[in-house]
C-alpha cells in the first residue's frame, strides 16, 4: 500500500474511539453493556447472562449529552445566518458603489440565496456545528467536516460538467456533514490542509475519496497513467476501491480543497459522560426501587432471587 493512503488509514484508526460517543449522542447508552455503571456479575457466575439481561429490560437513561449539545447548536446556528456580497474596493461617499456593481451583486446574491435554500446549507451548518461539541478527537480538540462535491448526476455522457447559467451551476454543486468518524483533513507539519478524505460504501464495497493538489499527489507518486496528467494547481478527486484507483478527475479551483473542517474545544468530554452514566444510574435504580417492592409481592421465591442479583 501507498505510505500516503497508509496515513489516511491510520488517521481513520486514530478517530475509532467516536464510536461510542457517536452511539450515545444518538440515543444508544446501553452500548452491549459498556454504558451501565453499575455492578456486574462476574464472567464465571452461571447466571451472569440472566442478570445482564434483567439490567438491560429495566435500563433507564435520559440523553442529557445531546440535550446540551442541541441547545448549544440552537444558540449558534439556529437562526438563518445573514451574509451578503460587495465590492473589494473601499466603499464611502466620495466612491460609491455604480449602478453595474450593484446589478451584479444582485444577480449573484439572488443566484446564492437559491442555492442556499435548495441545498439546505443551513440545515448541514446545524449538523456540522453539533456534532462539533461531542466528536473530541484526542480530548483537547474536535473536529467536525463539511464537504462540497458534484453529485454524479451533474456530469454527462462525457464525465464533463455541462456550462449552464450561475444558478444552474451552483445547483449542481452540494454541501453535505459528514461523520468525522470516516472523514477528515490531512495536515502538513505547518498545520495547512493538504487533502481530504472520505470514507463510504457503495455496492456493498467500501471506497475512499481522496483530494488534493496535483502536486501533492505527484509527489505521493499516487497519479497514474490511466488518467489525464492534471496541472499544477488543480484540485484532483480520486476514488480508491481496495487500495486501488477506480476514477480520477480535476478541477481549476484556485488551489481549494472540497472540505471545511471545524475545530474547538470539545463540549462534550470524559467527565461529562461519566456524569451521563452516573445520570442514568441513578434513573435505573430509582425506577428499581420504586417497582421492587410492589413486584416482590407477586413473583414467585426464585423470581426474588435473581431480582436481587441486580
Amino acid at each position: 500500500m501507498n505510505d500516503f493512503l497508509r496515513r489516511v488509514g491510520s488517521m481513520r484508526g486514530d478517530r475509532s474511539s467516536l464510536k461510542d460517543r457517536d452511539s450515545m449522542i444518538h440515543g444508544d447508552h446501553w452500548l452491549d453493556g459498556r454504558g451501565w455503571a453499575g455492578p456486574l456479575p462476574s464472567a464465571s457466575d452461571a447466571d451472569r447472562s440472566v442478570t445482564i439481561d434483567e439490567i438491560k429490560r429495566g435500563f433507564v437513561f435520559r440523553n442529557a449529552l445531546n440535550d446540551v449539545c442541541d441547545r448549544h447548536r440552537s444558540a449558534v446556528v439556529g437562526r438563518e445566518v445573514a451574509w451578503g456580497y460587495t465590492v473589494k474596493r473601499a466603499v464611502d461617499d466620495d466612491t460609491p458603489k455604480t449602478e453595474s456593481e450593484d446589478a451584479l451583486i444582485s444577480e449573484a446574491e439572488a443566484a446564492m440565496t437559491r442555492f442556499w435554500d435548495t441545498q439546505a446549507v443551513q440545515r448541514e451548518l446545524q449538523h456540522t456545528v453539533f456534532t462539533l461539541l461531542w466528536a473530541a478527537i484526542d480530548g483537547k480538540r474536535a473536529l467536525s467536516p463539511l464537504r462540497v462535491f458534484l453529485p454524479a448526476s451533474s456530469f454527462d455522457a462525457s464525465g464533463n460538467v455541462p456550462r449552464g447559467t450561475l444558478e444552474e451551476s451552483a445547483e449542481r454543486i452540494f454541501v453535505a456533514h459528514v461523520n468525522p468518524r470516516h472523514a477528515g483533513l490531512m495536515r502538513n507539519l505547518d498545520g495547512q490542509p493538504i487533502a481530504s478524505y472520505y470514507f463510504y460504501r457503495e455496492d456493498d464495497e467500501e471506497r475512499l475519496e481522496l483530494v488534493a493538489l496535483a502536486e501533492t499527489l505527484r509527489e505521493a507518486d499516487l497519479l497514474t497513467n490511466d488518467f489525464p496528467e492534471p496541472k499544477d494547481g488543480d484540485t484532483v478527486v480520486q476514488i480508491y476501491a481496495r487500495d486501488a484507483l477506480m476514477a480520477q478527475a480535476s478541477y481549476a479551483l484556485g488551489g481549494h480543497l472540497l472540505m471545511f473542517e471545524l475545530e474547538r474545544e470539545p463540549l462534550v468530554t470524559s467527565a461529562t459522560i461519566s456524569q451521563q452514566r452516573l445520570l442514568n444510574l441513578a434513573l435505573t435504580m430509582l425506577a428499581r426501587n420504586v417497582q421492587l417492592p410492589e413486584l416482590c409481592r407477586y413473583l414467585p421465591l426464585e423470581e426474588q432471587t435473581n431480582l436481587d442479583r441486580i
